[in-house]
């Protein structure tokens, strides 16, 4: 029997000891990025890459395989350069310094 279910069939409303549910919460709810830095990674891991790609496809020049070869490698310059910027950005405070 979980946790959730313990809690369900006895009518507990959590945050006693004997079971996990409060430190499966508390484990949950730190970490994450909030605010402009959310934003800025998803944009560095999504917008990034695309607009790579489109780039690397317009540099390219004329014909299908030359602009799709083009599309690939500006693709994977975006997501290498998204990845480290998403990470750059989604540092805390602590390990900027």
């Amino acid at each position: 029997m979980s946790d959730s279910d313990r809690q369900a069939s006895s009518g507990c409303t959590g945050g006693c000891p004997n079971c996990g549910s409060l430190r499966d919460c508390d484990a949950a709810a730190g970490g994450g990025l909030t605010g402009w830095a959310l934003a800025g990674s998803a944009a560095c891991m999504f917008l990034l890459p695309i607009a790579a790609a489109a780039a690397g496809a317009g540099i390219a020049g004329g014909g299908k395989t030359r602009q799709f070869v083009g599309a690939m490698i500006g693709l994977l310059a975006g997501l290498v350069v998204g990845v480290l910027a998403a990470r750059i950005i989604g540092r805390s405070p602590k390990e900027k310094s």
